[in-house]
């Protein structure tokens, strides 16, 4: 598995501090969209507070769910996507980013080498789910929603090449979409905004 450490006994909680700094974290699939609400408290422990996950819906249908959603208030640049995103679509012309942009809700990502490199994004998942030291700095919120992010995290599993697992998630895969967005997050929203360069 690509999470190993991952347990939900050890990393289920049943409620969050005050005072979180909320985020937005999607990905893009073939016919899947995912987006997870996220929050980090002051000691940069990171709670999953929901989950969406939805196939085969229009863009529109994506980002009304997401205006509608009861966490709201996230604060402008703290919504993060997959930069694959900004690929213009045949069809429209336009992409998925510029289509949520026209509907008010700014996306950002990294394009930086250390960022899209997805073994990076990985390990810092990795460091929060089993630090080095001390307990986990990373926490799903026991709803009916979030246990898909539970199984996803579960399924979530590497290359098997001549019968040898290597470092590298099996791509695609149907547990994909979730893990995404949660490396999404991470390599945006714990890095220093100074450190790598964010296009929105």
């Amino acid at each position: 598995m690509v999470y190993p450490s991952f347990d939900r006994t050890r990393h289920k909680v049943d409620s969050v501090p005050d005072g979180l700094k909320l985020y937005r974290a999607i990905d893009w699939g073939h016919g899947v969209f995912v987006c997870l609400w996220l929050g980090m408290d002051k000691d940069g422990v990171v709670y999953l507070l929901d989950t969406y996950r939805a196939e085969h819906r229009t863009v529109k249908q994506n980002y009304d769910y997401i205006k509608d959603h009861a966490i709201k208030n996230i604060p402008t640049g703290n919504s993060f996507c997959d930069p694959a995103g900004n690929q213009k679509q045949d069809q429209t012309g336009r992409s998925n980013v510029q289509e949520f942009r026209s509907y008010g809700l700014p996306l950002k990502y990294r394009t930086d080498k250390f960022s899209v490199n997805v073994q990076n994004g990985i390990k810092m998942v990795k460091n929060h789910l089993n630090p080095a030291s001390g307990p986990p700095r990373f926490f799903i919120v026991d709803t009916p929603a979030n246990r898909v992010a539970m199984k996803a995290l579960e399924s979530y599993h590497n290359t098997k090449i001549n019968e040898i697992y290597i470092d590298k998630p099996k791509d695609p895969q149907e547990y994909e979409h979730i893990p995404d967005a949660l490396r999404y997050f991470f390599v945006n929203a714990t890095q220093g905004s100074q450190v790598m360069t964010v296009r929105g």
